[in-house]
């Protein structure tokens, strides 16, 4: 006796919070982000460099590169001038550049 013949289907994927919401409308209190106005910003921003000479201030290793590599990048958050997406709106044509995360 032969046995049936099992095929297994892979389950349905979905990428959206619920049906239909990648083509839902913007909420039109959207306001893109903007790392570069905030304290963090700042304070990364102006104090970098002392915090990653520190250690070798003290004769200590240096940061792990990846620490350095986190804090950089993190500069470059959200500023359109390292990267955007450009979104248009297909019913209305309206545009609007969004700085890359």
């Amino acid at each position: 006796m032969s046995r049936p013949e099992v095929i297994a289907t892979a389950p349905e994927v979905v990428y959206e919070r619920f049906g239909g919401a990648a083509s839902a409308p913007l909420l039109p209190a959207y306001r893109p982000r903007r790392p570069q106005n905030t304290a963090l910003y700042r304070v990364v921003q102006e104090h970098l460099e002392t915090f990653l000479a520190e250690p070798l201030s003290h004769g200590a290793a240096p940061y792990p590169r990846y620490v350095e590599r986190e804090f950089r990048r993190f500069l470059l958050c959200g500023v359109p001038a390292h990267g955007f997406y450009r979104v248009r709106c297909s019913d209305c044509g309206y545009e609007r550049l969004l700085g890359l995360s």
